[in-house]
């Protein structure tokens, strides 16, 4: 085996990885919303002969077509055309409460359906199959970056790569932060885990599912259009690739973890399996399908792995330790004293939780603390109560306090509402809980609007959640206050 055939593998694994690495990124954030869209090899048929047709019209009518004319009709036409795809398959799903799966894989039939039949049509004006010219825009497609593709070995492997290839890697960054640091990615996983508790904390769960579908839809169209420009260099092929590369990308959603950024490497190796045949001598026709199969097979192996793994998260907890807090008097502080003063009570109420509980703290409500506690024995979970009732009365605050502790295993929900135990907490509040990843401080407003559960709180002083909607209209109602505030937070020492 040659250096050459090495980087002729990786080469491959890349460009074909990086078509289903668009699709994966789509369905990952559609599936993020609570819609599992199985439409998707249909959605990048209609990405590849969208963008290809809007290409030919205007390289057929124009004789001295502007590349980058080509490259924004292309990508708009590729994008409306796979959103539209998502927002058919949304009003069925979402409006008239389709069934998800019926309807993704008439999606899939549509969408190679049409693409096909405009594919030929395209063959037809153009004089033959194959005879399709958008070649300006396969150029824009394929061009690489100057210089640094020659740069012998390390440009090879690095930078002989169309955009596109660069754009899903950027995109699939730029999705993980906004699903993990972003109060609309938030809100947006908040519907896809519960989406009553998102609605009654006054999300719009019908529109987040919607701008999710069609956005993602229009994400994995432009696999297919990277397929087509690039990857058969701007023609149209009824061999149905396209379809094994969506089928690829929903598998490659399971076998990532539903992570955008697991997704990069995934799609790769992904790629690398699907050709690894090629570097094997003496392969015939059969078996190189058997080689086809690897990805299909490794993703079903990753999916037993990860529902056989015994997460203890997942698993009833030997012993169960839950505290309740209740801040007292904050109402009347925030009457004679303003709500910044009743905010630096709440966070020094908070820095003593977390002092003595750590990750095992969570915020519920604009004056209530809760301490989930599956680790700690009976006396280590007393001394952390303690330990934090002290720590609160040395900072003149005032606070109830119920704890509960129990050494068989058990539900959270059946616990906190035993009247025989010590503490006895209102029904349901764990439920918006189990997708908490941390203590939460907050402002003491109690906004609904927005389910900041992921922030961990910071030192005093600082704000630890997102700027409340809210915020933001304080400035222009009040801008020299607000503007005062904010330069007084950041000199204050």
């Amino acid at each position: 085996m040659s250096v050459d055939q090495i980087v002729q593998l990786i080469q491959s694994a890349i460009q074909f990885g990086t078509v289903i690495l668009f699709g994966a990124m789509g369905e990952i954030l559609t599936e993020k919303s609570g819609n599992l869209n199985l439409g998707v090899p249909g959605i990048m048929y209609l990405g590849g002969i969208a963008g290809l047709a809007a290409s030919f019209f205007y390289e057929f009518n124009n004789p001295d077509p502007s590349g980058f004319v080509c490259l924004v009709i292309s990508l708009l036409a590729a994008f409306a055309a796979s959103a539209l795809g998502g927002l058919l398959y949304s009003f069925l799903t979402i409006t008239l409460r389709a069934n998800q799966n019926v309807t993704g894989l008439t999606l899939t039939i549509f969408g190679g359906g049409v693409a096909n039949f405009f594919g030929g049509t395209l063959n037809s004006m153009a004089g033959g199959v194959g005879q399709i010219s958008v070649a300006a825009t396969s150029a824009v497609y394929r061009a690489t970056i100057p210089g640094l593709s020659d740069l012998g070995l390390p440009g090879r492997l690095l930078f002989s790569y169309g955009f596109m290839v660069y754009l899903a890697i950027v995109l699939a960054v730029v999705l993980q932060l906004f699903l993990n640091r972003t109060r609309p990615g938030l809100n947006l996983r908040s519907v896809g885990e519960n989406p009553a508790t998102a609605d009654a904390a006054g999300i719009n769960v019908s529109r987040n599912k919607y701008l999710a579908t069609c956005v993602g839809a229009g994400i994995s169209g432009l696999g297919g259009l990277y397929y087509t420009m690039d990857y058969i260099k701007g023609t149209w092929a009824n061999d149905g690739t396209i379809e094994s590369l969506g089928w690829l990308a929903v598998a490659l959603v399971i076998f990532a973890t539903w992570r955008t950024v697991n997704a990069i490497w995934g799609s790769y190796l992904f790629g690398l399996l699907f050709w690894v045949y090629l570097i094997i001598p003496g392969l015939g026709r059969r078996d190189t399908y058997l080689f086809n199969m690897l990805p299909y097979l490794v993703t079903i192996a990753v999916l037993i792995f990860v529902s056989l793994r015994n997460k203890k998260e997942n698993q009833p907890p030997a012993s169960l330790g839950i505290a309740y807090f209740d801040l007292n008097g904050l109402k009347k502080i925030n009457d004679l004293q303003g709500h910044q003063a009743g905010d630096a009570l709440i966070r020094r109420t908070a820095e003593c939780l977390l002092q003595a509980f750590g990750k095992k703290a969570y915020r519920i409500g604009g004056d209530e603390f809760i301490v989930i506690d599956r680790e700690s024995g009976r006396e280590a979970f007393h001394a952390c109560v303690e330990n934090a009732l002290r720590a609160m009365e040395e900072s003149h605050i005032s606070i109830s306090c119920g704890i509960s502790w129990r050494a068989e295993r058990g539900n959270i929900d059946e616990q906190s509402t035993k009247r025989t135990k010590r503490c006895t907490l209102p029904s349901g509040i764990f439920t918006p809980a189990r997708s908490m990843t941390a203590g939460t401080i907050g402002r003491n407003r109690n906004d609904r609007r927005s389910l900041c559960f992921a922030r961990r709180a910071g030192p005093a002083g600082e704000e630890d959640c997102p700027p409340f909607p809210g915020r933001w209209k304080h400035l222009f109602r009040h801008p020299f206050t607000f503007l005062k505030n904010s330069f007084a937070k950041r000199l204050t020492p």
